[in-house]
């Protein structure tokens, strides 16, 4: 009887000392630490986020009694995709361990669902779990959905550039909007009147109200040069704390020349050719505008006894700078003798900046008189033509120093809003 009781004493013993061991191994397992995009929360805490967010999850744990394989898993229920991350760690007893899980919060989570995010450690014994209510909140409530350019991305210099600027709400209604339009290089910008935006699905009508499209207009002026530039979108709301920003591209190009952005000059106006052959026409340009500027030239009254082309067909000075055009005139085998009158017309987009009439004597060879001749006609048309440059080099200077001393004009014309 005795050694009955004594059996029983131990086989109680045995059992209290097994279920003390499975209770220390469960107590002793814990996360000690948790940080959420560097901020640390107690388990059942509610986090705000953003719609699309990105959650850094940090971690330190505690192995306590147990040793082996510890699964780790983060994830967000109530989400229609799988959001969740996973890392497999070894740990012996007693120790402290750290991880790291990231989640990419869906776009399409719907403000005002319930979301939890749940961190779990899975070991051979069983799991223990941090929940955190997740606030989710849309970062920006309103958005540009579309941005329409009038006549598009290419604009000349001189042009008004239209654009229509869709705006949509997301969230609550929005009182005291504005859009914005700028060329931030150009110091150019306008802006809309104050609006307002009801909350999505508030509106009686399909798409009139938390949705729409603005009108804005800015003129080019005249005298930009060409090149690129960004156009800046904003829509401003909460009393201009909150700001949505697009960017589109536009290329402009160089306007037209005046009369008074450039000078024209000929190396010879006149000049012998042989029947059956040709000459050439040297024409030195000087932009004195402060805007790039390119030149074409229309050539006429040549087909009846000859050819006439120019090269390069199409020529691109800077402002400040010079650039030279070449005209090649031939004569025909059978032209008719005497001086013929061609017409070369100058043109820089749609305006007309220079005429020149020049003479082309046709002559036969017999006419022509020795190399001492031609020699001296060769070294007076160079001597012209060191006076033509130097007077223009005289001209540019000269309107540099003008506007160093008076100062540039405004080159910004103001832009034009419509509503």
């Amino acid at each position: 009887m005795k050694g009955h009781k004594i059996m029983i004493v131990a086989l109680i013993f045995l059992v209290a000392i097994l279920g003390f061991s499975g209770v220390a191994k469960a107590d002793n397992v814990s996360f000690t630490n948790v940080e959420i995009n560097g901020h640390s929360y107690d388990n059942n805490t509610m986090i705000g986020v953003y719609v699309g967010d990105t959650l850094n999850i940090n971690f330190e744990f505690f192995s306590g009694y147990y040793a082996g394989d510890v699964e780790f898993k983060a994830y967000v229920s109530g989400t229609e995709d799988d959001v969740e991350d996973e890392i497999e760690i070894e740990v012996d007893v007693y120790r402290t361990y750290e991880g790291s899980l990231v989640l990419e919060l869906p776009d399409d989570m719907v403000v005002g669902n319930e979301f939890e995010l749940i961190l779990e450690a899975i070991t051979d014994d069983g799991s223990i779990e941090r929940l955190f209510e997740l606030d989710v909140q849309l970062e920006n409530t309103l958005e540009i959905y579309d941005i329409l350019l009038t006549p598009g991305s290419n604009v000349e210099a001189g042009q008004t550039l239209l654009a229509s600027i869709g705006v949509k709400n997301l969230g609550e209604e929005q009182e005291d909007v504005r859009v914005f339009m700028e060329v931030p290089e150009l110091d150019l910008s306008t802006m809309t009147t104050l609006f307002d935006l009801l909350a999505n699905g508030v509106s009686d009508d399909d798409d009139d109200d938390y949705k729409l499209y603005k009108s804005l207009a800015l003129a080019i002026p005249s005298n930009v040069a060409a090149g690129e530039y960004d156009v800046l979108f904003s829509v401003v709301y909460e009393d201009g704390d909150e700001v949505v920003t697009e960017s589109v591209s536009l290329i402009v190009n160089g306007g037209a020349a005046t009369t008074e952005d450039v000078v024209i000059s000929v190396d010879v106006q006149a000049q012998d050719i042989v029947q059956g052959r040709g000459a050439v026409y040297k024409l030195l340009f000087a932009n004195l505008g402060s805007s790039t500027n390119a030149y074409t030239v229309e050539l006429s009254d040549v087909s009846a006894w000859g050819t006439a082309r120019a090269d390069p067909l199409t020529l691109t000075v800077g402002p400040g700078a010079t650039g030279e055009m070449y005209i090649f005139v031939s004569s025909d085998e059978e032209s008719e003798l005497g001086t013929q009158t061609f017409t070369v017309t100058i043109t820089s987009g749609d305006s007309v900046v220079e005429v020149l009439n020049l003479d082309a004597n046709i002559v036969e060879q017999a006419q022509l008189s020795g190399w001492g001749e031609v020699r001296l006609g060769l070294e007076i048309g160079f001597a012209v033509l060191l006076v033509i440059l130097v007077i223009l080099g005289i001209v540019l200077v000269a309107k540099k120093l003008g506007k160093d001393e008076d100062g540039e004009e405004p080159l910004i014309e103001e832009g034009q809003s419509y509503y």
